[in-house]
C-alpha cells in the first residue's frame, strides 16, 4: 500500500483515490453496493473472480482484464479489457463515469445472470449432466 500511496501522490491524484485497508465482511459488501462499479485487473489465471460473483451479488457490475475466470464471473453485462491495457481500462471507467445509468442498468443484469448461471440449482444440474455422460464409462471398468 506505501507503494501505490506513493504513486499516487506522484500523479497527482491523491485527493481523488482513498486507501482503506481491510474491512470487515459486511462493511466491503456495503462499500461495494455504493460504487459505481468493482474494477479487477488481474494478473492471475485464478480460475473464477469471486469478488467479482460478491459484487454481482449486490447489483454492482465488474471492469474486469481478460484473465483466467473473471470474464466468465463478469459475464455478458461487465467490460473488459485486456490485461495490462491501461488505456482500455481507463476507456471502460471513463464509460461508466459518463454514462453511470449505464453502469447501474449492468449491475442489475448482472445480478440476475448471476443468480442464474452460478445458482446451487444449475450447479447440480451440469454435475448431473456430466454424471450421464460418464456413466457408460464407468458401467465398463
Amino acid at each position: 500500500m506505501k507503494d501505490l500511496k506513493k504513486l499516487a501522490e506522484d500523479l497527482d491524484i491523491l485527493d481523488h483515490v482513498e486507501f482503506i485497508g481491510k474491512l470487515p465482511n459486511e462493511q466491503v459488501k456495503s462499500m461495494v453496493r455504493s460504487a459505481l462499479a468493482l474494477v479487477a485487473p488481474s494478473r492471475w489465471n485464478d480460475p473464477l473472480g469471486y469478488v467479482v460473483l460478491e459484487a454481482a451479488s449486490v447489483r454492482t457490475c465488474s471492469i474486469v482484464s481478460k484473465m483466467g475466470g473473471l470474464p466468465e464471473a463478469a459475464g455478458p453485462h461487465g467490460l473488459l479489457f485486456e490485461n495490462e491495457n491501461v488505456k482500455e481500462l481507463a476507456n471502460c471507467m471513463k464509460n461508466f463515469l459518463e454514462n453511470p445509468q449505464e453502469a447501474l442498468n449492468r449491475g442489475e443484469r448482472v445480478y440476475h445472470y448471476m443468480t442464474q448461471t452460478f445458482s446451487t440449482e444449475t450447479t447440480v444440474d451440469q454435475f448431473i449432466e456430466i454424471c450421464y455422460k460418464i456413466q457408460p464409462t464407468l458401467a465398463q471398468l
